[in-house]
Protein backbone atom coordinates (compact mmCIF):
# COMPACT_ATOMS: atom_id res chain seq x y z
CA UNK A 1 0.00 0.00 0.00
CA UNK A 2 3.16 2.69 0.74
CA UNK A 3 4.31 1.68 -2.78
CA UNK A 4 1.12 2.90 -4.22
CA UNK A 5 1.13 6.03 -2.38
CA UNK A 6 4.11 6.90 -3.51
CA UNK A 7 3.57 6.39 -6.54
CA UNK A 8 1.28 8.79 -6.43
CA UNK A 9 3.02 11.46 -4.73
CA UNK A 10 5.53 10.98 -7.63
CA UNK A 11 3.14 11.50 -10.86
CA UNK A 12 4.04 15.34 -10.83
CA UNK A 13 7.45 14.18 -11.88
CA UNK A 14 6.63 12.13 -14.59
CA UNK A 15 7.27 13.59 -18.18
CA UNK A 16 6.71 12.83 -21.41
CA UNK A 17 8.35 12.50 -25.19
CA UNK A 18 7.78 11.03 -28.19
CA UNK A 19 8.78 7.40 -28.75
CA UNK A 20 11.60 6.62 -30.98
CA UNK A 21 12.57 3.35 -33.15
CA UNK A 22 15.06 2.92 -30.15
CA UNK A 23 11.59 2.66 -27.43
CA UNK A 24 10.41 -0.37 -29.54
CA UNK A 25 11.73 -3.42 -26.63
CA UNK A 26 10.11 -1.15 -24.27
CA UNK A 27 6.63 -0.93 -26.10
CA UNK A 28 6.50 -4.49 -26.43
CA UNK A 29 7.48 -5.30 -23.26
CA UNK A 30 4.39 -2.99 -22.37
CA UNK A 31 2.25 -4.54 -24.90
CA UNK A 32 2.77 -7.96 -23.92
CA UNK A 33 1.93 -7.63 -20.42
CA UNK A 34 -1.28 -7.41 -21.76
CA UNK A 35 -3.99 -10.05 -21.73
CA UNK A 36 -5.99 -9.49 -25.43
CA UNK A 37 -4.80 -6.56 -28.24
CA UNK A 38 -0.81 -7.52 -28.36
CA UNK A 39 0.25 -5.66 -31.20
CA UNK A 40 3.33 -7.20 -32.99
CA UNK A 41 6.67 -5.71 -33.93
CA UNK A 42 5.77 -5.56 -37.68
CA UNK A 43 2.85 -3.11 -36.31
CA UNK A 44 5.17 -0.73 -34.26
CA UNK A 45 7.86 -0.40 -37.09
CA UNK A 46 4.96 0.31 -39.60
CA UNK A 47 3.87 2.92 -37.15
CA UNK A 48 7.61 4.32 -37.15
CA UNK A 49 7.51 4.02 -40.74
CA UNK A 50 4.16 6.51 -41.20
CA UNK A 51 5.50 8.56 -38.15
CA UNK A 52 2.64 8.28 -36.22
CA UNK A 53 2.67 10.15 -32.92
CA UNK A 54 3.80 7.52 -30.04
CA UNK A 55 3.96 9.19 -26.70
CA UNK A 56 5.45 7.68 -23.83
CA UNK A 57 4.91 8.32 -20.41
CA UNK A 58 8.05 8.52 -18.53
CA UNK A 59 9.03 7.44 -14.80
CA UNK A 60 11.18 9.47 -12.43
CA UNK A 61 13.61 7.06 -13.09
CA UNK A 62 13.33 7.18 -16.98
CA UNK A 63 11.45 4.02 -17.48
CA UNK A 64 8.84 3.77 -19.56
CA UNK A 65 5.30 3.42 -17.68
CA UNK A 66 3.59 3.66 -20.38
CA UNK A 67 2.02 5.30 -24.19
CA UNK A 68 -0.43 6.70 -26.27
CA UNK A 69 -0.63 5.91 -30.03
CA UNK A 70 -2.46 8.27 -31.79
CA UNK A 71 -3.53 9.10 -35.83
CA UNK A 72 -4.44 12.32 -37.30
CA UNK A 73 -6.99 12.37 -40.00
CA UNK A 74 -8.70 15.26 -41.17
CA UNK A 75 -10.62 16.48 -38.13
CA UNK A 76 -10.29 13.57 -36.12
CA UNK A 77 -7.28 11.98 -33.97
CA UNK A 78 -8.15 8.07 -33.35
CA UNK A 79 -6.59 6.80 -30.40
CA UNK A 80 -5.48 3.60 -31.50
CA UNK A 81 -4.04 2.53 -27.92
CA UNK A 82 -3.25 3.36 -24.52
CA UNK A 83 -0.63 0.70 -21.89
CA UNK A 84 0.25 1.75 -18.16
CA UNK A 85 2.52 -0.87 -17.38
CA UNK A 86 1.12 -3.03 -14.51
CA UNK A 87 3.26 -1.66 -12.07
CA UNK A 88 1.94 1.58 -12.25
CA UNK A 89 -1.75 1.28 -13.12
CA UNK A 90 -4.33 2.43 -10.93
CA UNK A 91 -2.41 5.77 -9.88
CA UNK A 92 -3.68 7.95 -12.28
CA UNK A 93 -1.27 7.61 -14.73
CA UNK A 94 -3.37 6.49 -17.89
CA UNK A 95 -5.96 9.78 -16.93
CA UNK A 96 -2.43 12.30 -17.13
CA UNK A 97 -1.33 10.48 -20.31
CA UNK A 98 -4.73 10.79 -21.77
CA UNK A 99 -5.26 14.50 -20.82
CA UNK A 100 -1.44 15.50 -21.48
CA UNK A 101 -2.31 14.15 -25.39
CA UNK A 102 -5.56 15.31 -25.71
CA UNK A 103 -4.15 18.71 -23.93
CA UNK A 104 -1.71 18.69 -27.22
CA UNK A 105 -4.33 18.00 -29.98
CA UNK A 106 -6.81 21.17 -28.63
CA UNK A 107 -3.79 23.92 -27.89
CA UNK A 108 -2.51 22.92 -31.41
CA UNK A 109 -5.98 22.79 -32.59
CA UNK A 110 -5.29 19.55 -34.52
CA UNK A 111 -8.34 18.08 -34.21
CA UNK A 112 -12.10 18.48 -33.44
CA UNK A 113 -13.34 15.26 -32.43
CA UNK A 114 -11.41 12.63 -30.66
CA UNK A 115 -12.30 8.67 -31.09
CA UNK A 116 -11.77 5.21 -29.67
CA UNK A 117 -12.90 1.82 -28.96
CA UNK A 118 -12.74 0.04 -26.02
CA UNK A 119 -13.83 -3.13 -25.18
CA UNK A 120 -17.16 -3.59 -23.63
CA UNK A 121 -15.69 -5.97 -20.23
CA UNK A 122 -12.94 -3.07 -20.11
CA UNK A 123 -14.93 -1.04 -17.59
CA UNK A 124 -12.11 0.99 -15.77
CA UNK A 125 -10.91 1.94 -19.25
CA UNK A 126 -14.51 3.01 -20.20
CA UNK A 127 -14.88 4.65 -17.01
CA UNK A 128 -12.10 6.69 -17.39
CA UNK A 129 -12.95 7.84 -20.94
CA UNK A 130 -16.52 8.54 -19.51
CA UNK A 131 -14.95 10.36 -17.06
CA UNK A 132 -12.87 12.77 -19.76
CA UNK A 133 -16.37 13.42 -21.73
CA UNK A 134 -16.42 10.57 -24.04
CA UNK A 135 -19.60 8.96 -24.77
CA UNK A 136 -21.07 6.09 -26.52
CA UNK A 137 -21.67 6.29 -30.13
CA UNK A 138 -22.07 3.30 -31.04
CA UNK A 139 -21.78 -0.76 -29.99
CA UNK A 140 -19.54 -2.47 -32.35
CA UNK A 141 -20.88 -6.20 -32.90
CA UNK A 142 -17.98 -8.87 -32.12
CA UNK A 143 -15.71 -5.99 -32.77
CA UNK A 144 -12.48 -7.82 -30.85
CA UNK A 145 -11.24 -11.27 -32.30
CA UNK A 146 -8.03 -11.53 -31.18
CA UNK A 147 -7.96 -13.78 -27.76
CA UNK A 148 -12.12 -13.93 -27.72
CA UNK A 149 -14.75 -12.37 -29.26
CA UNK A 150 -16.01 -9.34 -27.84
CA UNK A 151 -17.91 -6.59 -28.25
CA UNK A 152 -16.35 -2.95 -28.66
CA UNK A 153 -17.65 0.48 -27.39
CA UNK A 154 -17.17 3.31 -30.40
CA UNK A 155 -17.11 6.32 -28.00
CA UNK A 156 -16.70 9.76 -29.13
CA UNK A 157 -15.21 13.63 -27.53
CA UNK A 158 -16.01 16.67 -28.90
CA UNK A 159 -12.81 18.95 -28.11
CA UNK A 160 -12.94 22.22 -27.35
CA UNK A 161 -11.65 24.67 -29.13
CA UNK A 162 -8.57 26.62 -29.01
CA UNK A 163 -8.93 30.29 -28.65
CA UNK A 164 -7.97 32.32 -31.75
CA UNK A 165 -6.11 35.07 -32.24
CA UNK A 166 -7.32 38.24 -32.62
CA UNK A 167 -8.41 39.40 -36.18
CA UNK A 168 -6.61 42.88 -37.65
Amino acid sequence: MGNALLKVDMVMFYSYRQATHADLPELLRLNYQLDCDQWSSERFDDLFEHELPIILLLAPDGRVAGFLVYLLCLDEARILNLVIDKEYQRCGLGTRLLTHVLDEICSNDLAKYAMLEVRVSNLVAFNMYTQHGFRVISLRKDYYTDTRIEDGYLMELVLPIAPSLPQN
